[in-house]
């Protein structure tokens, strides 16, 4: 028969306060975080490095075609050179290409599309399977994300799933959309 002395007692009530409030500083670190948006806007989508686009423009063989957004955030275009895509909406973007080859007389009335081909990836960190890069689709959620990664380990906080988007880390829920570049990130759950 095991007897309690005060001594035990005292070391057992430290280490369980020293518990809580490891725990109550895990939740209080999410709680501070913006939520993130549940939907995404695709009108909004800004482009980065990784993103191919698809550029059409009339009458102009040698310009149309599909480019990269280099590491710069630039398309690099014959005749035109470096175009600054970088933060830009798909539309923002048609519109300085429009204006360089009217301003580099390469075009004199230009008519330019520009459509996103390929997204750039997001990605999976923390307590999942198969953390790394992942395609984008539209519509993919948190949870997608998780399943294309193996799924949670059996550490994962899965309540306290955060997303980063352009340096900006907001708490997450399994319904909320992702965006290309996202990165998702399950933390560690210590209890």
């Amino acid at each position: 028969m095991h007897t309690i002395t005060m001594t035990n007692f005292a070391r057992v009530a430290s280490a369980l306060s020293l518990v809580l409030v490891f725990a109550v500083a895990g939740c209080a670190q999410q709680r501070n975080l913006k939520p993130l948006d549940t939907a995404a806007n695709p009108a909004e989508y800004k482009l980065g490095a990784g993103d191919r686009v698809g550029i059409t423009v009339f009458g102009e063989e040698t310009i149309t075609g599909e480019y990269d957004v280099d590491n710069n955030g630039a398309v690099n275009l014959p005749l035109v050179g470096a175009v600054d895509a970088k933060n830009k909406t798909p539309r923002q973007f048609q519109t300085d290409l429009r204006n360089a080859l009217v301003r580099g007389g390469v075009v004199n009335n230009a008519q330019v599309s520009v459509n996103v081909v390929k997204y750039r990836p997001f990605f999976v960190l923390g307590e999942v399977q198969k953390p790394g890069a992942y395609p984008y689709y539209a519509g993919a959620t948190v949870l997608n994300a998780v399943a294309m990664a193996g799924g949670y380990t059996y550490r994962a906080a899965t309540n306290a799933i955060t997303v980063t988007r352009n340096d900006d880390e907001r708490a997450a829920k399994e319904q909320s959309l992702l965006q290309p570049g996202d990165v998702v990130t399950v933390p560690l759950r210590w209890f």
